[in-house]
């Protein structure tokens, strides 16, 4: 499909599930942490300098990390960037094939529930992936 005949079908759809045979699930395969709260503790290791709240701690975990702490052998890719963020590629653990496992449950984390187009154009929180619904909107 071309550009144009994307941005036609986006108009069609209300949010991401309706998107995903486009996009993967990119937004579930990386996420970024602010460089300032995270602090290299060995070699290949990096640990949170601050504890977040519980739900991103949940978030975190479904990613990989443990106790504070993301080793870089469980990631695909870890990349420091100069927009002051670390990406760390790795799809979540509840992700089966391009859907979560927890989509519309209690289980599934805030940060997640809170993601839709509209916020990932207007915030930092999120940022927008190559194929992500809102750079079609």
């Amino acid at each position: 499909m071309n550009e144009d005949e994307l941005k036609e079908e986006a108009k069609t759809c209300d949010n991401c599930l309706c998107w995903n045979h486009h996009c993967n699930a990119e937004c579930c395969r990386v996420f970024k942490i602010g460089k300032k709260l995270l602090r290299r503790y060995s070699d290949r290791i990096l640990r949170l300098t601050a504890t977040p709240p519980k739900d991103l701690i949940n978030y975190y975990e479904l990613h990989g990390m443990k106790n504070y702490f993301f080793n870089e052998d469980n990631y695909d890719k870890i990349e420091e960037k100069e927009d002051g963020y670390v990406y760390f590629h790795r799809d979540c653990d509840m992700l089966e094939g391009n859907l979560c496992k927890l989509h519309g449950k209690p289980e599934q984390p805030q940060v997640c529930k809170d993601f839709n187009e509209n916020k990932a154009i207007n915030s930092n929180r999120w940022f927008i992936t190559p194929n992500c619904l809102a750079r079609y909107k």
